[in-house]
């Protein structure tokens, strides 16, 4: 790695985020990026973590029985199908 720059992820694999703001962001681009695919996205939360002290995503509200930051709320399912159907492929 070079000289300055840091790991973009957690020793458990997981992207960090600087910022709740910034993992939420990053919740919105997955779940586009999801239904982009044709899949259907969960809402998302997001959380401290008390090893690297950056912040990750994940579809659990709560972990270890502290309540997880919600990220980003997913449409309804039928809504989603509605929207993978009627947007053109690129």
């Amino acid at each position: 790695m070079a000289k300055g720059r840091r790991r973009r992820t957690c020793a458990s694999g997981k992207a960090r985020h600087d910022s709740f703001e910034k993992a939420a962001l990053a919740a919105r681009r997955m779940h586009r990026e999801l239904n982009a695919d044709g899949k259907l996205a969960a809402t998302t939360y997001a959380y401290p973590c008390p090893e690297c002290r950056y912040w990750h995503v994940t579809r659990r509200a709560t972990w270890d029985g502290q309540a997880n930051q919600l990220a980003n709320t997913a449409p309804t399912e039928d809504l989603q199908r509605w929207a993978m159907a009627t947007t053109p492929a690129a």
